[in-house]
């Protein structure tokens, strides 16, 4: 009914060929928890009495984040290890690895992962982790480590657009129900295109377009 067991994996991604590559950590046992969040920032603007307020401006959100409550690392036996290798510090140092070493990405100074779970499929970069050791052999070595890991969302390079003045542009009448994203994306086709193409125009506000304004859209530089 739910399916095959399936165990939590991160995997370097490889930005430079698009595709995975490099090392790979298998959990040992599958985190009771995760969460994934992200926030927008406003900025305040004048009032505005006739709108019943102030117009609130989109200032910008920022990638969104990965929190792993709990990765258990045994190494007593009790639980199989992936490559039966029940080391802790070799588990951790392996985990680390993945992590943090680029591998062959030419492209990046720390490595991006893909975190995969279930339906869970998280491409970013960590931004912390802290491991509390819980158990130990009577000669302090340890046998079971507790991780917690957090990510930040790996987000390509966007695409710049060359200044107008250089670079032969178009024009563009806003028809109804078009907004700046959507003709972006018929543009360039690429959404995140839209704020650039905003300062462009000397927009003050990212709502909704007035019918017929003209706007201008610059070839990618």
């Amino acid at each position: 009914m739910f399916g095959a067991k399936q165990k939590l994996t991160i995997r370097q991604w490889n930005t430079q060929a698009g595709d995975e590559g490099g090392t790979v950590f298998t959990a040992m046992l599958n985190p009771a928890s995760y969460s994934r969040s992200r926030s927008l920032h406003y900025t305040e603007g004048e009032d505005k009495p006739e709108a019943g307020g102030k117009d609130r401006k989109l200032k910008n959100s920022p990638a969104e984040k990965l929190d792993l409550d709990e990765l258990v690392i045994d190494g007593t036996g009790i639980v199989d290890a992936p490559g039966g290798n029940l080391d802790v510090d070799d588990q951790i140092d392996l985990l680390r690895r993945v992590l943090i070493e680029p591998g062959g990405d030419q492209k990046v100074r720390q490595a991006v992962v893909e975190v995969v779970w279930g339906t869970l499929s998280f491409r970013g970069r960590l931004t912390s982790m802290t491991v509390k050791y819980t158990l130990f052999s009577p000669a302090g070595k340890p046998l079971r480590a507790r991780v917690k890991l957090a990510f930040v969302a790996y987000e390509p390079p966007a695409a710049t657009l060359a200044p107008a003045a250089t670079v032969p542009a178009r024009q563009v009448r806003v028809s109804g129900g078009d907004s700046l994203p959507l003709l972006c994306f018929k543009a360039y086709n690429d959404v995140s295109l839209f704020q650039a193409v905003a300062l462009l125009n000397g927009l003050s506000s990212l709502r909704s377009l007035p019918t017929g304004m003209l706007l201008t859209l610059p070839k990618l530089g």
